[in-house]
């Protein structure tokens, strides 16, 4: 299942992310640009997976 969300769902206003928001699940591949990593971002009381 895939979905769209609009980032102002993911961070507020001026909250700036950064690692220790997000725990690394797995590193999916490596291309030219850097790694693809599988994280598990850590919010209130939801848990989102995202890929970086």
């Amino acid at each position: 299942m895939t979905s769209e969300i609009e980032i102002t769902e993911i961070a507020k206003e001026g909250e700036k992310a950064d690692p220790s928001q997000f725990e690394l699940l797995s590193m999916i591949g490596q291309g030219s640009f850097g790694k693809v990593l599988l994280v598990k971002k850590y919010m209130d009381v939801i848990l989102d997976n995202y890929l970086l």
